[in-house]
Formats: structure tokens, C-alpha cells, sequence
């Protein structure tokens, strides 16, 4: 049953994100209540993976480039029209 709540809260969540002025990249946050606990709840660890980021913006991309690919070899990626 929570699987199911669960579901359901994050389709209305992101509905309610489609229907609202957000950019694409809170639209996926909405989906992400997890995510969004984690950055809000540890405002240092937020910060010190921002600055990480920052400083290697490369080293980061190659590696979701790296995990995206593991993930869509494994099956669990399916490829859209969604561009970025």
C-alpha cells in the first residue's frame, strides 16, 4: 500500500509541477521528495557537493555519463524525446 501512496503522491506532485511556471530541472526535483529532504535537511553536505561540482564540473559529467550508460546497458534507462 505505501508503494501505491507513494506512487500516486508523486504523480500529483509532478502534475501539479507541469501545470505550475517551473523549469524542467524542479519538475524532476518534485519527483525527488527524498532528494529534496536530503539538500534541505544538510545544508553543509549541499554546499560542499555544490562546490565540489564546481570545481569538477567535468569529472561529475563524465561520471553520470558513465552511470547513465551502466543503467541503459542494465535495461533500466529507457530513452525519450527529453533532451539536456
Amino acid at each position: 500500500m505505501a508503494f501505491e501512496e507513494s506512487r500516486a503522491e508523486r504523480s500529483s506532485v509532478s502534475r501539479c509541477s507541469r501545470e505550475t511556471a517551473v523549469g524542467p530541472e524542479h519538475s524532476t526535483l518534485a519527483g525527488l521528495p527524498d532528494v529534496v529532504k536530503r539538500l534541505a535537511d544538510d545544508i553543509q553536505w549541499t554546499t560542499d557537493l555544490g562546490n565540489a561540482f564546481l570545481a569538477q564540473q567535468g569529472d561529475v559529467m563524465d561520471a553520470a555519463q558513465r552511470m547513465r550508460k551502466k543503467a541503459q546497458d542494465n535495461g533500466n534507462l529507457k530513452s525519450g524525446n527529453n533532451k539536456g
